[in-house]
């Protein structure tokens, strides 16, 4: 239902000018009057300036009542077009500088539909792109990691010495083909698993976490990868810490990535992961002493296959990491941050959902609806 307008400065103008018609017809039979001198003459000549008066004020009101309805049609018609459904044209009631007015909103609308359909357009084909980018790299992993698998089960047959004993030098290599190996294995897991995440194919199985031991779980794992290098790997975390509403193979995933991540350009120093709550969240940083970012080449960090310039260039590689990092804490509904300095060290951070179980749901629930009663 179309709200109610002011007349607005035509409208106005139009009632001015009746006005002043009328006043002037009003003065000019007043003068008449005097001239008068019989009483029918007198009679026709009120008949005749009520009449005037009739007209104009007529005049007047269908002329604001036009100008009324032309401009209630002109904001029906922006409105429409702001929700998208509007399809029949702009109606024009006149051709002066209203009707100007509504021509220029008509072919406005019409360059929007336009605009419109072509998105729509764009965004379908892209979305199928996606799917048939998704199937063609589920299709390929498949027919590389079955030949794949079987390079790795006999290299570990030779390795094991089950078919006789092998050199040293003979064991090397075979050692170098499992590592690479693996390596192919899981770049292909990487980019499965950033294409399900980008066409919104990948699908969490949430439940309640500990946090804590996942945290140990992940020092423990990397903690043979130091090496004799010069690094220390610890946690820092809050007492009492919340469990988490998250895919624990998914929060493996992200932990993995960002202490492998920060290992890699820590040649030396310390890396510690801290867990405290945060509200209704837990944070999660990885913080490290190695080498930094710059600050321009932040945001490229988490694009796909994206590569950080400088000294980092001898620590090549996929690229993918932290972008499936980055997919998989929004899945869960948090988000990733970053701060770093060359030469400083590098603090990557993420948040996600504390577990809330069904007691404490709808106990919410309950206070919520007191709190409304009230």
């Amino acid at each position: 239902m179309r709200s109610g307008i002011h007349l607005s400065k035509h409208s106005a103008l139009l009632v001015c000018t009746a006005g002043t018609i009328a006043a002037s017809i009003l003065l000019a039979c007043a003068t008449l009057v005097a001239s008068v001198r019989t009483s029918s003459g007198l009679v026709l000549l009120v008949v005749f300036v009520v009449l005037e008066i009739l007209m104009a004020s007529g005049l007047a009101y269908l002329g604001s009542r036009s100008v009324e309805m032309d401009l209630g049609a002109m904001a029906d018609a922006v409105r429409a077009m702001a929700r998208g459904g509007r399809k029949e044209p702009v109606p024009l009631r006149s051709m002066d500088e209203l009707g100007e007015l509504a021509q220029q909103l008509e072919s406005l609308r019409t360059r929007f539909i336009e605009g419109l359909a072509r998105e729509r357009e764009a965004l379908q084909r892209a979305e199928e792109a996606d799917r048939y980018k998704a199937d063609f790299l589920t299709a390929l992993s498949h027919e590389l990691r079955t030949p794949l698998n079987a390079i790795l089960g006999f290299a570990d047959v030779l390795l094991n010495e089950i078919d006789g004993p092998i050199s040293e030098g003979q064991r090397e290599d075979l050692q170098i083909v499992k590592t690479a190996g693996v390596h192919l294995i899981s770049l292909f897991n990487d980019v499965l698993d950033l294409s399900a995440a980008t066409s919104g194919r990948l699908e969490l199985v949430r439940q309640r976490v500990p946090l804590g031991p996942m945290l140990d779980e992940t020092v423990a794992l990397f903690a043979a990868q130091r090496g004799e290098k010069q690094r220390t790997l610890t946690i820092d975390r809050f007492p009492g810490l919340p469990d988490v509403d998250a895919d624990p193979t998914r929060l493996r995933q992200i932990l993995s990535n960002l202490t492998s991540n920060a290992l890699k350009f820590t040649p030396e120093g310390s890396i510690v992961l801290r867990a405290r709550p945060d509200r209704s969240w837990v944070l999660v940083e990885v913080q490290d002493t190695g080498v930094g970012i710059a600050p321009e080449e932040i945001p490229l960090i988490f694009q796909e296959f994206g590569q950080v310039r400088g000294e980092s260039r001898r620590h090549r590689g996929t690229g993918l990491g932290l972008a499936i990092t980055k997919q998989l804490v929004e899945l869960h509904g948090g988000q990733v941050r970053v701060e770093s300095r060359i030469g400083v060290g590098s603090t990557f951070s993420f948040s996600l959902p504390i577990w809330r179980g069904i007691a404490e749901f709808e106990a919410d629930l309950i206070e919520m609806s007191t709190h409304d009663d009230r």
